[in-house]
């Protein structure tokens, strides 16, 4: 799935290059000894990536494949309306049906979420809105990580004060422990593509795309159950553009060739 979308957007080079990084990296390699749903949910958001980007025709195939992503993780929702967000502005091009999209999207969500709160559960449809508040108030940042896996509950403290408590506390830890959940130096390859102007304006959209789905992510991770696990759905996202940026640098260089191999060495 990482060779698909990568190829679509810069072609066979970066496809083959960034699928090798992302075979090798530890925390993937680590999910596919246990077995957990994480690999799944990454290769669901590059899919839906991926059709979306391709053409209009293939935009159902995404849907379908965000749906199930519903069902494999809790935070789905996020990157579900990031994506539709995104297949709103590549392909509705007149106003007024952007407005509707976007107002239909809204209405799916509040229908979702009392949905979800009517049926408790059952039949894995969830109250996101009431899940997310569950998170953010009753899990502490002093806390195990388990603790909300186990059901222990902490509901002392204002909002406010629990909601920034958690959030200063984890981003730091994040940032302290940055080159446990990626490569340090593709995410600041990453960082320097974001200024970087492509002509596609597929591409560009897809780019800041990824930067709002990045910081969401974290956000959103460092403000309920700060797991690692949480944030690497994006970590993918994140090296297609850092290789991308890497073998375009390259390239102003040395020959096809050559960049290959070169960008090779580089990223290992």
């Amino acid at each position: 799935s990482v060779y698909l979308l990568a190829e679509l957007l810069f072609g066979h080079l970066v496809g083959i290059l960034s699928a090798i990084t992302v075979i090798f990296s530890p925390f993937l390699l680590d999910y596919a000894v246990q077995g957990g749903t994480e690999t799944m949910f990454m290769a669901e958001i590059i899919l839906a990536s991926y059709f979306i980007l391709r053409s209009h025709a293939s935009r159902p195939i995404a849907y379908l494949i965000l749906i199930l992503s519903y069902f494999t993780r809790p935070l789905a929702f996020i990157y579900i309306i990031l994506l539709v967000v995104l297949d709103i502005v590549l392909w509705q091009r007149q106003p007024r049906r952007v407005i509707v999209s976007f107002l239909v999207l809204a209405v799916g969500f509040v229908l979702l979420n009392s949905l979800g709160g009517q049926l408790g559960g059952r039949y894995f449809i969830y109250p996101i809105w009431g899940r997310g508040l569950q998170s953010l108030l009753q899990f502490s940042s002093l806390d195990p990580g388990n603790t909300a896996l186990r059901g222990i509950l902490d509901s002392s403290g204002s909002f406010v004060k629990v909601v920034f408590t958690k959030l200063f506390y984890n981003l730091y830890n994040f940032y302290k422990l940055a080159p446990q959940i990626l490569s340090p130096y593709l995410l600041a390859l990453f960082a320097i593509s974001i200024f970087v102007k492509f002509r596609d304006r597929k591409i560009e959209v897809f780019k800041w795309l990824v930067l709002a789905m990045s910081i969401v992510t974290v956000v959103v991770t460092a403000a309920s159950i700060p797991f690692f696990r949480y944030l690497h759905p994006v970590v993918p996202l994140i090296y297609i553009f850092a290789v991308s940026f890497l073998n375009m640098m390259v390239h102003k260089f040395v020959k096809y060739r050559q960049a290959a191999v070169l960008v090779s060495l580089v990223i290992f």
